[in-house]
Protein backbone atom coordinates (compact mmCIF):
# COMPACT_ATOMS: atom_id res chain seq x y z
CA UNK A 1 0.00 0.00 0.00
CA UNK A 2 1.34 3.34 -1.11
CA UNK A 3 2.33 5.74 1.38
CA UNK A 4 0.35 9.12 0.78
CA UNK A 5 2.78 12.16 0.80
CA UNK A 6 3.14 14.81 3.54
CA UNK A 7 1.78 17.29 0.64
CA UNK A 8 -1.29 15.31 0.74
CA UNK A 9 -2.00 14.81 4.28
CA UNK A 10 -0.98 18.36 5.00
CA UNK A 11 -4.07 19.24 2.97
CA UNK A 12 -6.33 16.32 4.49
CA UNK A 13 -5.48 17.50 7.77
CA UNK A 14 -6.17 21.27 7.20
CA UNK A 15 -9.59 20.44 5.86
CA UNK A 16 -10.04 18.39 8.61
CA UNK A 17 -9.06 21.29 11.35
CA UNK A 18 -11.58 23.37 9.15
CA UNK A 19 -14.51 21.38 9.07
CA UNK A 20 -14.12 20.51 13.02
CA UNK A 21 -13.57 24.74 13.66
CA UNK A 22 -16.96 24.99 11.72
CA UNK A 23 -18.77 22.28 13.13
CA UNK A 24 -17.70 23.42 17.30
CA UNK A 25 -18.66 26.90 16.14
CA UNK A 26 -22.38 25.51 15.13
CA UNK A 27 -22.69 23.32 18.19
CA UNK A 28 -21.18 26.34 20.20
CA UNK A 29 -23.63 29.09 18.92
CA UNK A 30 -26.05 26.84 19.16
CA UNK A 31 -25.56 25.84 22.67
CA UNK A 32 -25.30 29.54 23.54
CA UNK A 33 -28.70 30.51 22.04
CA UNK A 34 -29.92 27.85 23.82
CA UNK A 35 -28.94 29.21 27.10
CA UNK A 36 -29.65 32.67 26.35
CA UNK A 37 -33.11 32.52 24.98
CA UNK A 38 -34.68 29.23 25.98
CA UNK A 39 -34.61 25.48 24.34
CA UNK A 40 -37.78 26.06 22.42
CA UNK A 41 -37.31 29.53 21.61
CA UNK A 42 -35.95 29.19 18.00
CA UNK A 43 -38.92 26.98 16.95
CA UNK A 44 -41.80 27.59 19.19
CA UNK A 45 -43.56 29.96 16.77
CA UNK A 46 -42.25 28.52 13.48
CA UNK A 47 -43.87 24.92 14.37
CA UNK A 48 -47.11 26.02 15.68
CA UNK A 49 -47.43 27.85 12.47
CA UNK A 50 -46.53 25.21 10.49
CA UNK A 51 -49.05 22.98 12.34
CA UNK A 52 -51.48 25.33 11.80
CA UNK A 53 -50.66 25.50 8.49
CA UNK A 54 -50.63 21.80 7.80
CA UNK A 55 -54.04 21.61 9.17
CA UNK A 56 -55.69 23.19 6.75
CA UNK A 57 -57.57 21.57 3.80
CA UNK A 58 -55.98 21.82 0.59
CA UNK A 59 -58.45 24.54 -0.79
CA UNK A 60 -57.73 26.93 2.15
CA UNK A 61 -54.02 26.53 1.50
CA UNK A 62 -54.17 27.57 -2.48
CA UNK A 63 -56.75 30.44 -1.21
CA UNK A 64 -53.70 31.50 1.93
CA UNK A 65 -50.89 31.38 -0.88
CA UNK A 66 -52.93 33.34 -3.34
CA UNK A 67 -54.07 35.89 -0.90
CA UNK A 68 -50.45 36.37 0.47
CA UNK A 69 -49.04 36.70 -3.55
CA UNK A 70 -51.53 39.80 -3.82
CA UNK A 71 -51.05 41.40 -0.97
CA UNK A 72 -47.29 40.69 -0.44
CA UNK A 73 -45.76 43.87 -1.07
CA UNK A 74 -48.18 45.79 0.92
CA UNK A 75 -47.28 43.72 4.65
CA UNK A 76 -43.52 43.72 3.20
CA UNK A 77 -43.56 47.89 2.92
CA UNK A 78 -44.74 47.51 6.87
CA UNK A 79 -41.54 45.60 7.46
CA UNK A 80 -39.52 47.96 5.58
CA UNK A 81 -41.75 50.76 8.14
CA UNK A 82 -40.66 48.92 10.92
CA UNK A 83 -36.97 48.90 9.89
CA UNK A 84 -36.32 51.94 9.11
CA UNK A 85 -38.07 53.73 12.40
CA UNK A 86 -35.61 50.93 14.51
CA UNK A 87 -32.53 52.96 12.36
CA UNK A 88 -33.96 56.60 12.67
CA UNK A 89 -33.90 55.93 16.28
CA UNK A 90 -29.95 54.97 16.58
CA UNK A 91 -29.41 57.94 14.50
CA UNK A 92 -31.37 60.45 17.08
CA UNK A 93 -29.98 58.70 19.64
CA UNK A 94 -26.40 59.29 18.34
CA UNK A 95 -24.51 62.36 20.39
CA UNK A 96 -27.29 62.59 23.65
CA UNK A 97 -26.58 62.58 26.87
CA UNK A 98 -29.74 63.61 28.79
CA UNK A 99 -32.71 61.88 30.05
CA UNK A 100 -34.99 64.11 27.93
CA UNK A 101 -33.44 63.94 24.91
CA UNK A 102 -33.31 59.95 25.28
CA UNK A 103 -37.33 60.19 25.81
CA UNK A 104 -37.84 62.41 23.05
CA UNK A 105 -36.47 60.09 20.88
CA UNK A 106 -37.89 57.27 22.42
CA UNK A 107 -41.25 58.88 22.41
CA UNK A 108 -40.90 59.57 18.45
CA UNK A 109 -40.21 55.88 17.56
CA UNK A 110 -42.69 54.57 19.55
CA UNK A 111 -45.16 57.12 17.84
CA UNK A 112 -44.08 55.58 14.54
CA UNK A 113 -43.87 51.99 15.41
CA UNK A 114 -47.51 52.25 16.73
CA UNK A 115 -48.57 53.80 13.13
CA UNK A 116 -46.75 51.20 11.19
CA UNK A 117 -48.38 48.24 13.46
CA UNK A 118 -51.98 49.91 13.08
CA UNK A 119 -51.43 50.03 9.33
CA UNK A 120 -50.04 46.66 9.32
CA UNK A 121 -52.70 45.26 11.58
CA UNK A 122 -55.31 47.10 9.13
CA UNK A 123 -54.15 45.80 6.25
CA UNK A 124 -54.10 42.39 7.71
CA UNK A 125 -57.41 43.06 8.59
CA UNK A 126 -58.40 44.61 4.87
CA UNK A 127 -57.17 40.90 3.20
CA UNK A 128 -59.03 38.82 5.99
CA UNK A 129 -62.47 40.51 5.13
CA UNK A 130 -61.67 39.42 1.35
CA UNK A 131 -62.05 35.89 2.60
CA UNK A 132 -65.26 33.41 3.69
CA UNK A 133 -66.30 34.17 7.59
CA UNK A 134 -65.20 30.55 8.38
CA UNK A 135 -61.11 31.19 6.73
CA UNK A 136 -60.89 34.91 8.32
CA UNK A 137 -59.78 33.57 12.14
CA UNK A 138 -57.57 31.18 10.91
CA UNK A 139 -55.99 33.01 8.23
CA UNK A 140 -54.88 35.80 10.87
CA UNK A 141 -53.96 33.50 13.40
CA UNK A 142 -51.61 31.78 11.30
CA UNK A 143 -49.68 35.97 11.56
CA UNK A 144 -50.38 35.81 15.18
CA UNK A 145 -53.15 38.28 15.51
CA UNK A 146 -56.27 35.69 15.72
CA UNK A 147 -57.80 34.97 18.71
CA UNK A 148 -55.51 33.10 20.64
CA UNK A 149 -53.42 35.89 20.51
CA UNK A 150 -55.31 39.88 20.72
CA UNK A 151 -54.71 42.05 18.67
CA UNK A 152 -52.05 44.59 19.08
Amino acid sequence: MPVPSKKVLTILFSISLALNIFMGGLIGSHIWHARTYGLNAMHEKSQAQRKQWRSLSSEQRDLFKEIWREHKSDIKSSFKDLRASHKKLKNNLKGKTERAEFEAAFDIFVAEQSEVHRQTVDKLLDIAMTLPPEDRSTFLSLWGTGPRHGRP
